[in-house]
């Protein structure tokens, strides 16, 4: 289904820059653009990437979802 004529919407897909998520968002992304919808990946660096060793001791699997709602909440 495509947007309706004469409207403009993109959609921005927050990914971390990992091959394995950027492909998985890739392939998302080129599902809504094959039915007329833009997409453009964003990709988010958050503290798990940044910091090294154990993920648990900040925060564990919840730092990348802090991260996106952090920039949802930005507008970036």
């Amino acid at each position: 289904m495509s947007p309706p004529p004469g409207t403009h919407r993109l959609l921005r897909i927050g990914t971390r820059a990992s091959a394995l998520a950027t492909t998985q968002a890739g392939l998302i992304a080129d599902a809504l653009g094959s039915r007329g919808i833009e997409v453009e990946l964003v990709e988010l660096l958050s503290e798990g990437d940044r910091t090294p060793g154990n993920l648990a001791a900040i925060g564990g699997a919840g730092v990348f979802v802090g991260t996106l709602r952090t920039a949802l909440l930005a507008g970036d």
